[in-house]
């Protein structure tokens, strides 16, 4: 389903932007150095954004040069918007190549890319590239995910989750932003609270549960009670986990669990590697398919890239979708 990374056999890009966002959880105190590179590497190209409209304006010029790179410094959110404008100013591409330098919290979607270096790292090998002094980033091509809610801009991200997952991330973000520890740990610390409500729930017949109606493809209307639901485009999640098991070639991953899952407890090793047991199975409240659309109705709220969004399910459905594959320069 995925392509292998390739190297790159193409010169050094005559067009290379850098849109940092200065309030990512990485940069407090590195920010002078990172602007000082970021300088050298794009010139008058450096652009720095931290809302989603003072994003999309930044974009807006990179995407009347497609041929070119833009690098994005920030964490999953701030991709998350780079990608968003993206869409509404070329929904149908072409699009610039793109380079992202791990500055969030998490950084789910660099890492799952194969990004290991720092921001200053991911920098400095840029410049070296663009001075035939350094070897050509690897590519990797991965498919966007697309949130079109009824009468609201389309989103764009990565992965997709509600239910108990934006319980975890609000958990996350009213309570462990603020602590000087950065990285997966404190995304660690959100998903065993996500495990520990799931398992409680999943033992308990009064556990509040998530209804929504899904349409996977060109299926039928199914209706659930979920303490789960995600979609993603990405291979790795947080940790390492890969909670899905879709068979086929189909670009999204959909994984839904359901109140009430039979042996839940015994299979969280089992559902966070994706290797599901005799038990876990649609018919016991496990359910993973590779799709190519999932259509979501229900009322609350979801998350995107670590984002909190709203949607009610009387304004219609949430359709989801992957875009065309997208190349990611990874130095």
């Amino acid at each position: 389903m995925r392509s292998s990374p390739e190297t790159s056999d193409a010169g050094p890009p005559s067009f290379l932007s850098v849109l940092c966002n200065p309030r990512s959880g990485r940069l407090s105190k590195r920010l002078d150095a990172v602007r000082r590179l970021s300088r050298d590497v794009a010139g008058a190209r450096y652009v720095e954004a931290s809302h989603p409209p003072e994003i999309e304006a930044a974009v807006r010029g990179v995407a009347e040069a497609p041929e070119g790179i833009l690098c994005v410094i920030g964490g999953d959110g701030t991709v998350a918007a780079v990608l968003t404008a993206l869409h509404a100013s070329r929904p149908g591409g072409p699009w610039p190549r793109l380079c992202v330098a791990a500055a969030g919290m998490t950084n789910m979607t660099a890492h799952d890319l194969g990004t290991r270096a720092s921001v200053t790292g991911t920098l400095e090998a840029l410049a070296a590239w663009r001075r035939r002094g350094g070897p050509a980033p690897r590519t990797v091509r991965r498919r966007v995910l697309v949130a079109q809610r009824t009468l609201r801009p389309a989103l764009c991200g990565m992965f997709f989750g509600m239910g108990k997952v934006s319980d975890g991330v609000r958990f996350f973000q009213e309570r462990l932003r603020g602590l000087r520890v950065a990285g997966e740990h404190n995304s660690g610390v959100a998903i065993a609270r996500v495990l520990l409500s799931l398992a409680l729930g999943a033992r308990r017949s009064d556990a509040v549960g998530y209804e929504i109606t899904s349409v996977l493809d060109n299926g039928s209307e199914a209706r659930h009670v979920c303490l789960i639901c995600l979609v993603t485009t990405l291979d790795r999640l947080v940790l390492g986990t890969r909670p899905y098991w879709g068979k086929g070639d189909a670009p999204l991953h959909y994984t839904l669990l359901e109140r009430g899952a039979e042996a839940f407890w015994r299979s969280i090793p089992r559902f966070a590697v994706g290797r599901p047991g005799r038990r876990m199975t649609p018919d016991t409240g496990w359910i993973s398919h590779d799709v190519h659309r999932a259509v979501l109705t229900f009322d609350g709220p979801f998350v995107l890239d670590g984002e909190l969004h709203d949607v009610r399910g009387a304004g219609g459905p949430c359709r989801i979708t992957a875009s065309q594959p997208v190349e990611w320069l990874v130095p």
